[in-house]
């Protein structure tokens, strides 16, 4: 369940979300926050993930692999 946070006078909601490589299994987590209904941002990534930034917005790659990660 998101929880409500304040930042900056604003209320957004954070969460935490569960990363898996398909290809060598490694797992961890990533804390995102909301900043506006359509824009995402991140206060951590677990160790050997990364954010790619792609033309429609931001995913998670498994910094090893270099591949997306399921959630």
């Amino acid at each position: 369940m998101p929880l409500a946070a304040g930042y900056f006078g604003m209320i957004l909601t954070h969460w935490i979300e569960y990363l898996r490589c398909p290809k060598c299994s490694r797992t961890g987590d990533a804390e995102l926050f909301e900043i506006s209904p359509f824009n995402n941002g991140f206060r951590r990534i677990a160790d050997g993930f990364k954010v790619v930034h792609l033309r429609h917005g931001k995913d998670f790659y498994c910094g090893t692999c270099d591949i997306p990660v399921a959630p």
